[in-house]
């Protein structure tokens, strides 16, 4: 899986568009990404070991993912 910073910064910044909506995306066996729009943060969890982490800052959650990411595939 290839993707940039840039790419998943840009998807991030869609879902804060969408209005009282709660949003779950999950890559399956590698990463969880929660919006709260209540809470206005992100949820990102890693599914290999479980470890979950708030962000409130579209810039911090899309490099947490990206080093879920590539520290995954490295471990591929």
């Amino acid at each position: 899986m290839s993707i940039t910073k840039a790419e998943i910064f840009e998807k991030l910044s869609t879902l804060i568009e969408y209005e009282s909506t709660d949003i779950t995306h999950t890559i399956p066996n590698l990463v969880k990404l929660e919006y709260s729009q209540e809470d206005q943060s992100f949820q990102v969890t890693s599914l290999t070991n479980g470890s979950a982490r708030s962000y409130y800052d579209t810039k911090s959650a899309s490099e947490a993912i990206y080093t879920i990411l590539t520290t995954l595939g490295e471990n591929l």
